[in-house]
């Protein structure tokens, strides 16, 4: 870390102060900072940009001159950026293609599709309706600091440590884990991060739940607001606005809707 930290402070000095374009592998950069490898046609293991590795998220959140800022988290095998606006870290999404097994819209595990990897085999699923029969409904824990429950990209994580708790059954977790669509009881709140995933693909899910000809499933409206399982503190938890993609910090006791997912 020390070596990339002075390496990109020389970078950032010498277009600073220079205002040349800078080459690694080249004598004729084509932008500002330019990395080539000396055979496109038979590269070598070690042709590449390596960003940094790290197994959590920094307890201190960028800044935000640090906007867009890049890391590898090595726990979930995927490249995240400081998103400065929404003030959290954001996963870079890769595109499925037609070679998947499943594939975003699908009805499959007890709900729809809206996320996959690995070439469609790994995803997520979304239900295919709000808990609590649409009624909003409470985080709950006021006042009660739950850490265990803090993660950004596990939901399943933080729902668990909140049914350990002793959630009611009648608040964000509890309906989400007693929650059995398909005869499945692996349910559960999602993150933070993985309300930006369903939000990234609320197109697909509306348009099938809306074409389904079935009065019992519907999609989600924009203009709700939907619990996650990351609490922020023993006061406020986080929800995402689906009007602007917006993450907001709210009062445990106030009400919300609430969505569940599982993952397959």
């Amino acid at each position: 870390m020390k070596t990339t930290t002075l390496f990109l402070t020389i970078v950032l000095f010498s277009i600073n102060n220079f205002q040349a374009q800078i080459g690694v592998g080249t004598t004729n950069p084509k932008s500002a900072f330019d990395i080539s490898v000396a055979n496109p046609d038979a590269p070598e293991f070690n042709d590449g940009l390596l960003v940094p590795r790290i197994n959590n998220f920094p307890t201190e959140n960028p800044t935000d001159e640090q906007d867009g800022l890049l890391v590898y988290l090595t726990t979930t095998n995927s490249f995240y950026f400081w998103n400065a606006a929404l003030d959290i870290w954001t996963p870079v999404i890769q595109e499925s293609t037609s070679e998947n097994t499943h594939h975003i819209g699908e009805f499959y595990g007890g709900g729809i599709v809206f996320y996959t990897y690995d070439n469609g085999n790994h995803g997520l699923i979304i239900s295919t309706e709000d808990m609590s029969d649409g009624d909003e409904v409470e985080w709950g824990f006021k006042d009660d600091d739950i850490s265990e429950a803090e993660s950004e990209w596990n939901g399943s994580g933080n729902t668990l440590a909140l049914v350990e708790e002793g959630v009611e059954s009648d608040e964000a977790a509890g309906l989400c884990n007693n929650y059995n669509s398909g005869n499945f009881s692996d349910w559960y709140l999602p993150s933070l991060n993985e309300l930006q995933l369903i939000f990234k693909s609320l197109y697909i899910i509306n348009k099938t739940l809306d074409s389904d000809s079935d009065s019992n499933t519907y999609g989600l409206s924009v203009n709700d607001s939907y619990w996650s399982s990351t609490q922020q503190n023993d006061e406020k938890s986080y929800l995402l606005k689906l009007d602007h993609m917006k993450a907001e910090k709210k009062k445990k006791d106030e009400d919300h809707k609430v969505r569940a997912i599982r993952a397959f």
